[in-house]
């Protein structure tokens, strides 16, 4: 029997949409997950299911002892922002590990995304009142500095430019502008297409020969449903929600309750399905909106619905075809 390849997936692996294409390849390859401190920060619904190991940061104290324990012939990346991360990508590099970047929504290009700052955090394992987001912080700076190796000089000045960075900027994308070291960059990118690719030109200068463009890869399932079976329209609107960091949660939800109004005056409700970072929101139904958050069915959901409504959400790329 061939030998499986091992891929570490440093991945929101509890959200079913992300989760969905690794799924299907776990025949042939053999994924080890890795996202969270703790694990009281995952949704325990969907990550319990997983057939594949979970580990978590606080496992490990330096990078390079992850990478023994879990021997990666490759890593990819969900995001390259978190100190942590930037620690075990300079760690994979130095051990020559490939590592790679993964799309996994649409994106403005890099000044709009620093101009808009951070958006307001609602899911609830992540906001700094939680006590597994905010105990043993000190973690963080341990597994930061064990990155240095003798191999590479270059891991002592990522250290130094990566402390540097956390004390200068607040921004995610202001910090890895700032560091230049080539170590803290991926060395492959899995990317939508060249028209999304805006804020990882701007940020990392990928070489184009190590750029691969994969379309929206976790919305296959949804694309071929949508072309293949086409319900008869129920009554109903459905929208899709997507945060915006100029307009707030409650902004949107006012203008949601609009929309719902206008939908009543054809007898139809309006269905939201929210965005998977806003399912810690306090909703309630009524006013002719429902509102949706883990969907089961979201491929019927919107083939049945009669009219959808979104704003720069991948998973408008489907519906629009």
């Amino acid at each position: 029997m061939k030998k499986k390849k091992k891929v570490l997936l440093v991945w929101w692996y509890d959200r079913n949409d992300l989760i969905a294409p690794y799924l299907s390849m776990q025949d042939e390859i053999e994924f080890t997950v890795l996202f969270y401190r703790f694990p009281e920060q995952e949704n325990k619904a969907v990550a319990d299911k997983l057939p594949f190991r979970k580990i978590y940061w606080l496992d490990y104290l330096s990078p390079y002892t992850l990478l023994k324990d879990v021997k990666p012939d490759k890593i990819l990346f969900f995001g390259n922002e978190s100190t942590t991360t930037i620690a075990l990508i300079a760690a994979a590099n130095v051990k020559d590990i490939p590592t790679c970047y993964v799309s996994h929504g649409l994106r403005s290009d890099l000044k709009e995304i620093i101009e808009n700052g951070n958006t307001e955090q609602s899911i609830e394992r992540y906001r700094p009142d939680n006590k597994y987001y905010t105990a043993k912080k000190w973690h963080t700076l341990v597994f930061l500095m064990l990155a240095f190796s003798w191999r590479s000089w270059k891991s002592l000045k990522l250290i130094w430019d990566t402390l540097r960075a956390e004390m200068k900027f607040s921004n995610s994308f202001d910090k890895l502008l700032y560091i230049k070291n080539s170590l803290r960059k991926t060395k492959y990118y899995y990317l939508f297409a060249p028209e999304n690719a805006l804020m990882i030109e701007d940020l990392d200068h990928p070489n184009p020969a190590n750029i691969f463009y994969t379309g929206p890869y976790m919305m296959d399932a949804i694309f071929k449903d949508l072309s293949t079976n086409i319900p008869a329209h129920q009554p109903y609107w459905l929208l899709i929600d997507q945060p915006l960091n100029l307009i707030s949660f409650e902004e949107r939800k006012a203008l949601y309750l609009k929309i719902a109004s206008n939908a009543a005056h054809s007898n139809q409700p309006l269905i939201v399905k929210l965005h998977p970072m806003e399912y810690g929101r306090d909703v309630q139904d009524g006013d002719n909106i429902i509102w949706k958050k883990n969907v089961s069915n979201l491929n019927e959901l919107i083939a049945q619905s009669g009219q959808v409504i979104g704003f720069y959400s991948a998973l408008m790329l489907p519906v629009l075809c």
